[in-house]
């Protein structure tokens, strides 16, 4: 019997040691990805080791403002994921609203660190920095897409590219 208890005792310890280890590397993935993204825009940029040393802590700044511009993913209350139901008018307009707020509170952290990569890049570097982010942007939306992962706002049909539009005539075969 005691050796029964000691051995749950143990088996305990090891599985509550994985799950927060698992909880700790999420935080080292994602401080992981943000150095690795930092290194790819100073390597785009070609910036010299100075000015990466400056560029990169107000960088990552922007990121972190930039991150937590995103709001929390609308799912109208008392519905479950995957289920199927059309938005009222009000939720509709509230998620307008909301994206809004969103897109001002971007431009905001935006416009606040133009001026400061404005002490440390040229006009042409910056420039490059919001290209890039676009690119990466569109690379990852189309990334979701191929994988599944995006889902349509509800009301929305997804059709393949390059099919017919809703109301046209079915091509001929």
């Amino acid at each position: 019997m005691r050796t029964l208890k000691l051995f749950c005792l143990v088996t305990f310890l090891f599985l509550s040691q994985g799950m927060l280890w698992a909880q700790a590397e999420k935080e080292t993935g994602r401080k992981d990805f943000q150095e690795a993204v930092c290194r790819q825009m100073v390597e785009a940029l070609v910036l010299d080791d100075e000015t990466a040393a400056k560029f990169i802590p107000v960088y990552k700044a922007y990121l972190e403002e930039l991150r937590a511009c995103r709001g929390p993913k609308m799912r109208p209350e008392g519905r479950k994921p995957g289920e199927k139901k059309e938005l009222t008018d009000e939720e509709v307009e509230k998620r307008i609203l909301n994206s809004f707020a969103q897109m001002r509170k971007i431009l905001d952290v935006k416009e606040k660190y133009y001026q400061e990569f404005r002490k440390i890049l040229s006009p042409k570097q910056i420039q490059k920095i919001y290209n890039r982010e676009r690119m990466n942007g569109a690379r990852l939306q189309h990334e979701k897409e191929r994988r599944g992962m995006e889902r349509p706002m509800p009301g929305e049909r997804r059709r393949p590219m390059g099919g017919p539009e809703e109301g046209d005539p079915m091509p001929e075969r």
